[in-house]
This record gives structure tokens, C-alpha cells and sequence, in this order.
């Protein structure tokens, strides 16, 4: 009978450079189920544009099918999140902003066999 691991808490998390996608978290290939929040955090003093993907694609080979998100505005000192619902074995999630010093969290539960 297999086991089944099951574990929660922080996936990935990361602060924007300046008009560069980083990749906040990969879902490891022996993951069998993953499901996750995302939460973005402006701590600028201006507001700032967010474009999230969700892709298993090469990096930074995106498709407009790809993006959560697109240039979707951040007042300063906001928030967003969002529901990134399950998630498949290596697929990777990008974050982007047009300014430094923008914090993501990605946080969920994932679910492997052995």
C-alpha cells in the first residue's frame, strides 16, 4: 500500500526586480496533487503594475493563456491574492512588476506517494 505524504505551509516566495520575471515556486515532479494561494504585497510608495503566470512551458516562453494576471495595478502598501487552485507536477509560477521591492507568497499543500 502506498504511503501518502501530505505537507503544507510556505512553497515559494521572492521580491520583484524592476520589469523581470522571477519564478516563485516549480511544483516538484514527484508532487502528485499541489494546490496554492498567492499573495502579492506592495511595499512601495507608489503604485505598482503585477503580471502573474502560471505556465510548465520553458521559462519566460509565455502565452497569453499562460497569465493570471497582466499588468494588474497594486496601490502602495496594498495587497492582492489569489486562488491559484490545484496546480500540476512542473508547473512553475512568475512573478513580474515595474518596480523592485514587491513581495510574493506562494502558500498551499502538496501531496505525494511513494
Amino acid at each position: 500500500m502506498p504511503t501518502i505524504r501530505t505537507a503544507g505551509g510556505l512553497l515559494g516566495s521572492g521580491s520583484t526586480v524592476a520589469d523581470t520575471f522571477i519564478m516563485i515556486y516549480e511544483v516538484p515532479t514527484s508532487v502528485s496533487a499541489c494546490t496554492a494561494t498567492l499573495s502579492i504585497c506592495n511595499t512601495n510608495n507608489s503604485p505598482v503594475n503585477v503580471s502573474v503566470a502560471i505556465t510548465s512551458n520553458a521559462p519566460y516562453a509565455f502565452t497569453p493563456g499562460d497569465y493570471v494576471f497582466y499588468n494588474m495595478p497594486v496601490e502602495p502598501s496594498g495587497t492582492a491574492g489569489m486562488a491559484c487552485g490545484a496546480l500540476s507536477p512542473g508547473e512553475k509560477v512568475y512573478v513580474k512588476a515595474n518596480l523592485v521591492g514587491v513581495g510574493a507568497q506562494l502558500r498551499g499543500f502538496t501531496t505525494s506517494s511513494t
